[in-house]
């Protein structure tokens, strides 16, 4: 199994300026899940317990990208609003990433 990296404790910001399968973060964040080019291409995970992903399920897939942006405050991640609703409408994320597959686990 592959190696997951993980962000801090980021504020989830939904932001109407981004297609449904952009999500953005700051680079010093990236730089946490090994990120260190502007786009990445990923496995978004959705509608699984974060025990499954770590064991390798994958839940709901979709096609996303994540973008690195200065413009994105630090610790923040900026989703659209139809994802957010989607995953429960969060105040906070940790994104776990293993190289290909990405999930947010939604903090309260």
């Amino acid at each position: 199994m592959k190696a997951i990296k993980k962000t801090e404790r980021l504020k989830v910001s939904p932001s109407t300026q981004l297609g449904i399968d952009r999500l953005v973060i700051h680079p010093n964040d990236g730089f946490d899940l090994g990120m260190m080019t502007r786009e990445y291409q990923v496995s978004l995970c959705t509608e699984l317990p974060l025990d499954k992903f770590l064991g390798g399920s994958d839940g709901k897939v979709e096609a996303a990208r994540v973008e690195l942006r200065n413009e994105c405050p630090s610790q923040t991640i900026q989703v659209n609003p139809q994802v957010w609703e989607r995953i429960g409408m969060p105040s906070a994320a940790i994104i776990l990433y293993d190289g290909s597959r990405l999930y947010l686990h939604t903090l309260v």
